[in-house]
């Protein structure tokens, strides 16, 4: 101490002025009430973070439960249109079953009458031209227009095929834009 006093005379007494018991009390009020102050600021900003969190969190919660709750519609309608899809094509499948079976049952010939009794050819049956032609084109074209209709249902098919297959890209790519976080 002598040594500061030695080159700065007029700093003595000030020294021995912060050496007082009433001013280092003073003092060390000071610092603690501007602990307490910083503590009650920071306390202040850590419940308006919080706060502000919260809100954050409860806002984008709720983005997810409505994006669930449309997704979870979607997936509905989806899964009641293939449910009534399949049951049409059941029912069709069945309508085209019997129709099938009926239209095996009927011959395309012309009825056969029984042989006569002393036929000498009983197996062998003779048909007019004209009705053998008319009832074998008849058929004939019955089966073309039958087969026509299968493969204009096949195109159908792979219409329908290819567009539920863009219509599921397409949910996929938006469902990966949902996931994607905002810019």
């Amino acid at each position: 101490m002598s040594w500061i006093t030695r080159f700065m005379p007029g700093v003595g007494p000030a020294i021995g002025a912060f050496l007082n018991p009433w001013v280092l009390l003073a003092l060390l009020a000071a610092l603690v009430g501007a602990y307490l102050f910083g503590l009650r600021e920071g306390h202040q900003q850590l419940e308006q973070y919080q706060a502000a969190v919260a809100a954050v969190g409860k806002a984008k919660e709720a983005v997810t439960r409505a994006t669930i709750a449309r997704q979870q519609d979607i997936t509905k309608g989806v899964r009641n249109e293939a449910k009534e899809r399949i049951r049409s094509l059941n029912r069709n499948h069945a309508d085209q079953l019997e129709r099938l079976r009926t239209d095996t049952s009927r011959s395309v010939l012309p009825t056969v009458p029984d042989a006569a009794a002393g036929d000498p050819n009983p197996g062998q049956v003779c048909f007019k031209r004209d009705e053998l032609n008319r009832r074998v084109g008849a058929a004939l074209v019955k089966l073309l227009e039958g087969a026509a209709g299968v493969l204009q249902r096949g195109d159908r098919r792979a219409i329908d095929f290819l567009s539920c297959a863009t219509w599921v890209l397409e949910q996929k790519a938006a469902g990966d834009a949902l996931r994607q976080p905002p810019p």
